[in-house]
């Protein structure tokens, strides 16, 4: 609780202008043991929203300096938590801090996670009836995406020094996109 209270003060302190003041307050929850455990409880029981916000900025940051760190079973709270969190959450801003949240514990979990889980993550992101699946799915493909994106780019570069005629190569993929773009805007 007296978390909650320096949280929701850093939130308040944000909103009128000292965020010198607010950010003392988050760098010390930030190098805390207790972050993860503290900005869950802040997002579930506070209604400051400059708090929250930042409590779910602090949680997808967590997750990625200290994935490898964690346990299985801590791993696997963090990523409940961000689920149930997507599907309960009211504020917009707040859905797409957690959104970023889940598609970080899905692109590092994924390897690791039984089918079972992987199962149901994908049903829940598939139930159409809720309004944030689309959300959490795309989330979860941004990251994988970028992730992918990041290979391609740094695979690219090592074979580019390797071998100046891998331009060439990439030049000339590049003019046919170029070419079939324009023609299927012109057929348009």
């Amino acid at each position: 609780e007296e978390w909650l209270v320096r949280v929701e003060t850093a939130g308040n302190l944000f909103q009128s202008g000292a965020v010198t003041q607010a950010e003392e307050i988050l760098v010390a929850l930030r190098q805390s043991k207790d972050c993860p455990s503290v900005c869950m409880h802040v997002l579930q029981h506070s209604s400051v929203q400059a708090a929250r916000f930042q409590c779910a900025v602090m949680l997808k940051d967590f997750a990625l300096r200290n994935w490898l760190q964690l346990s299985p079973q801590e791993k696997e709270h963090l990523h409940h938590f961000a689920m149930e969190a997507m599907f309960a959450l009211d504020d917009e801003l707040l859905i797409k801090q957690i959104a970023a949240l889940l598609g970080t514990t899905c692109l590092f979990g994924w390897l690791e996670w039984q089918k079972d889980l992987k199962d149901a993550i994908i049903m829940k992101c598939a139930t159409r009836h809720n309004d944030r699946a689309p959300i959490a799915s795309t989330a979860i493909m941004q990251s994988f995406s970028q992730s992918l994106e990041s290979s391609v780019v740094q695979s690219a570069r090592n074979i580019f020094i390797r071998d100046q005629s891998f331009l060439k190569i990439i030049q000339g993929a590049v003019q046919q996109l170029i070419d079939s773009d324009e023609a299927h805007w012109q057929d348009a």
